[in-house]
């Protein structure tokens, strides 16, 4: 219908029509997350259409076109610009306060998010929220997205308590407005869920779980089983059930988010991350490195071709990447790994305490022992009053092995007991994890 319309207003010379056809056929195209290079041909047409008539709504379209391609491919620092753009041609021609300037701006808001430059987010955030709860009333549907992608950035500030607060603010509106089945409903279980993981509190998974469920369904009953975004859902289900130590349940939730992605998007699409390093997570836990270091180098090859070799969407495969070889003794590789990394996820504060008992264990395999006891004890630490998972108990042996190195049996000992107490109810399939806890504690009890 776009494709048309289009060349119609070519055909007839009409610049404002044709400039905002262009504009709404760029983001149709870029939504899927898979046709970026067509979807900014678009964006571009709109821009160089509309140059002759600058004032005009389409000319503000064109802008904001060119922003929601960008941010959708991962751009944020273009679409940064063109959001701003937007937002300031909004201003100008039809007021602060219109519903045009104020939708710029809370693009503008969330591209500020993903840029982790949470303060100036969240500042953007507020100003469109007293706007808009002023205009529609602070129930409004409208006002509840606002609620849900502010909280995003809350959540990816490191701040999930605010985070929680936010997505239930969303879900309580949009419960209210639309009943309990509309996908915007399951849309926020989905985001409650994922607040209450971050949080990480021991009763928080039993709730998240919960919302989870529901997302799921809610998802299904309106989009159909194979929905694309299901994917996510269904990886984070798989996280709960990997903490329990259920492995088996775990593996048959991605392999059903992998088979969507595959049918949808492709294996090695960007949008495949997620359920992609949660399967390489899986894979490690049972020791079978090998299949976790081939999923990783698949998924960091195929990050690096879709936003190049400098983006922070990579962070997720480059730190699973420098775990793997650091189990298998590639010490230099690991360091690289965990350099880049790093240099790529500056503020974000998840990012660095990964970064810092990664670190960590490459002090205590180059025998540092002090060095190590440091940066493990501190990402330990981190995560007190968080359920003791796998990635706590594996930071826990680690710690016990560099206190174990420094002289200091006596602190090890109940690090290394709690460790073992977790990785034993995963069964045989952590019988790798247990029996090198079980070396540890022997040589402990050796002295």
């Amino acid at each position: 219908m776009y494709t048309r319309a289009a060349w119609l207003a070519m055909e007839v010379g009409d610049d404002e029509r044709l400039g905002l056809v262009a504009a709404g056929l760029a983001l149709t195209i870029a939504l899927p997350g898979d046709r970026w290079p067509e979807a900014r041909m678009w964006a571009r047409l709109a821009l160089a259409t509309t140059s002759r008539i600058p004032r005009g709504r389409a000319r503000f379209q064109a802008l904001h076109a060119n922003g929601g391609v960008e941010y959708y491919a991962g751009e944020f620092l273009a679409a940064e610009q063109w959001f701003a753009q937007a937002a300031t041609h909004g201003a100008q021609h039809f007021g602060r306060d219109s519903e045009l300037t104020q939708t710029a701006t809370a693009m503008l808001a969330m591209t500020l998010g993903r840029l982790r430059r949470y303060e100036a987010s969240l500042a953007q955030f507020d100003a469109v929220l007293a706007g808009q709860a002023q205009v529609y009333g602070p129930k409004h549907p409208s006002v509840a997205i606002l609620h849900n992608n502010r909280a995003v950035t809350l959540r990816e500030a490191g701040r999930p308590d605010e985070a929680l607060a936010g997505f239930a603010t969303a879900l309580e509106i949009w419960s209210a407005a639309f009943g309990p089945d509309h996908p915007d409903v399951g849309l926020a279980h989905g985001n409650v869920a994922s607040a209450l993981m971050a949080r990480g509190r021991p009763d928080d998974f039993f709730a998240a779980e919960e919302h989870l469920r529901r997302a799921i369904a809610t998802r299904e009953r309106n989009f159909g089983p194979g929905d694309p975004d299901l994917a996510v859902e269904l990886a984070n289900l798989a996280v709960l059930y990997m903490s329990r130590l259920e492995l088996d349940e775990a593996e048959r939730l991605l392999a059903r988010a992998l088979q969507i992605r595959e049918r949808t998007v492709g294996i090695d699409h960007p949008l495949a991350t997620i359920p992609s390093v949660v399967l390489a997570e899986l894979h490690g836990l049972r020791s079978d490195f090998t299949t976790q270091r081939r999923i990783l180098q698949r998924l960091l090859r195929a990050l690096e071709r879709a936003y190049g070799p400098a983006h922070a969407n990579l962070t997720p495969a480059l730190v699973w990447l420098a775990d793997v070889e650091l189990r298998d003794g590639t010490l230099d590789l690991a360091e690289v790994y965990v350099t880049r990394a790093a240099s790529l996820s500056v503020g974000d504060p998840e990012v660095e305490r990964v970064c810092d008992a990664l670190r960590g264990r490459l002090a205590l395999r180059r025998g540092d022992a002090v060095t190590a006891i440091e940066l493990l004890a501190r990402s330990l630490h981190a995560r007190e009053g968080q359920l003791f998972e796998y990635t706590s108990a594996d930071l826990a042996g680690e710690l016990a092995r560099a206190l174990r190195a420094a002289g200091r049996p006596a602190e090890a000992r109940p690090l290394v007991e709690r460790a073992l107490a977790y990785f034993r109810g995963g069964g045989a399939a952590l019988a790798g994890r247990v029996a090198e806890l079980e070396v540890l504690r022997r040589d402990l009890e050796r002295g």
